[in-house]
């Protein structure tokens, strides 16, 4: 079977990078959403993404992620539409924490998200600002789940909306906001988990790390 080919999309700029971005101190706003400047990131990008034809759209819980999937996908579009955890962002900083699936339908109710756990996030002993911090080790091991799961798909062609750190786990790239980038899964990561080695060399893309 064909390896498919995907699209990685890092979503756009969100409230939280808004006061990040000033101050340098997480501002505490948990499941952020997309600022002024993300929705018209995304509105710039979608002819570039619609003019891709992809068959199935991965996006990540986190209503960033969601905000900017909707936003530039073809409202026309039949391609399938997964919410899956597997690709949020590594919990790190308060916008990570997210929301639970009732609310999530609340609203966004055209999207389904039955394949969510109520917590979907990670939930682990919090640092000093009361915020669990998922490991590395943790990252990889859902980037691979994630690349297994994309194997035994019959789409060959995938947009994935997610986030900075996973991005950079599964593919080996550090992206923008909303800069789209093509990668095969059959290329291996650049990043392996802590105390690995790294198998291949992908190209980088500038970014502002800023979550």
């Amino acid at each position: 079977m064909p390896v498919p080919r995907v699209h990685l999309l890092r979503h756009g700029h969100s409230m939280w990078q808004t006061d990040y971005d000033i101050t340098g101190i997480d501002p505490v706003v948990p499941d952020a959403r997309l600022s002024e400047r993300g929705r018209d990131q995304a509105a710039a990008v979608a002819g570039e993404v619609q003019r891709l034809g992809v068959k199935l759209i991965v996006t990540s819980p986190l209503t960033r992620a969601i905000e900017t999937a909707l936003g530039v996908v073809d409202p026309t579009s039949r391609a399938s539409v997964v919410v899956d955890s597997l690709v949020r962002e590594r919990l790190g900083d308060s916008c990570d924490i997210g929301r639970s699936p009732a609310e999530l339908a609340c609203e966004f109710p055209a999207l389904d998200f039955g394949r969510l756990a109520d917590t979907w996030w990670y939930t682990g002993p919090p640092d000093g600002r009361g915020i669990p911090i998922e490991s590395r080790d943790r990252l990889a091991e859902r980037a691979s789940r994630f690349r297994s799961w994309l194997l035994t798909r019959a789409e060959r062609s995938v947009l994935v909306v997610s986030h900075s750190d996973f991005i950079r786990q599964f593919a080996g790239v550090r992206l923008d906001n909303c800069v789209l980038f093509e990668w095969t899964i059959d290329r291996p990561y650049l990043l392996a988990s802590p105390g690995g080695s790294g198998t291949g060399h992908l190209p980088a893309v500038p970014a502002n790390d800023s979550r």
